[in-house]
């Protein structure tokens, strides 16, 4: 691009607005899908309020978990906080420690703070369907595409975990989440 010519340069913008505009999809796509999906994990979810709807405060999601389903591999979140109430059906979760299992039903929920070890699961006979709120939302949407998007590639292992991910079996998974 030749100065003054009315059009904006990629190169005169600073490193970080650069790379977040450059990747922006929905300019060249269109909207993204407000579902996606887990094969491997058996979660189905769609986004009801996203972080960029509430500004980074919050996001919104319903998570559908198919019967016998191992949802997510233990792990934990650096940048935010995770609530989850039951709408259908019953909830394997675990905070923390393995003394801190519970099944949750219809109506009741369970919090997961920054740092926490957690997990869910459908350990039942039936779909389950749960409610999760997450605060902030900085990143979780993006970060949640991208895990399904690896599990529909066939590009994580029978947990749900990325193939080439520098963790070890046996550790935590820590969600890839930017510092602020």
């Amino acid at each position: 691009m030749r100065q003054g010519d009315g059009a904006g340069s990629l190169r005169n913008l600073p490193a970080r607005r650069r790379s977040s505009r450059a990747r922006d999809r929905t300019d060249q796509c269109g909207p993204l899908p407000r579902t996606v999906t887990n094969p491997v994990t058996g979660e189905s979810v769609p986004f009801l309020v996203t972080g960029e709807e509430t500004g980074g405060e919050y996001a919104r999601v319903r998570c559908d978990v198919s019967a016998g389903a191992q949802g997510p591999p233990l792990h934990y979140h650096t940048t935010y906080t995770e609530s989850f109430e039951v709408v259908e059906d019953k909830l394997d979760v675990l905070l923390g420690g393995k003394k801190d299992y519970a099944v949750l039903t219809k109506d009741q929920t369970a919090f997961a703070p920054m740092g926490t070890l957690h997990r869910f699961w459908n350990s039942g006979d039936e779909p389950c369907a749960f409610m999760a709120d997450v605060r902030s939302a900085m990143n979780f949407e993006k970060i949640f595409r991208a895990d399904c998007g690896l599990a529909a590639d066939g590009k994580v292992n029978d947990k749900g975990v990325p193939k080439r991910s520098p963790t070890r079996p046996g550790f935590a998974r820590r969600r890839r989440e930017p510092r602020r």
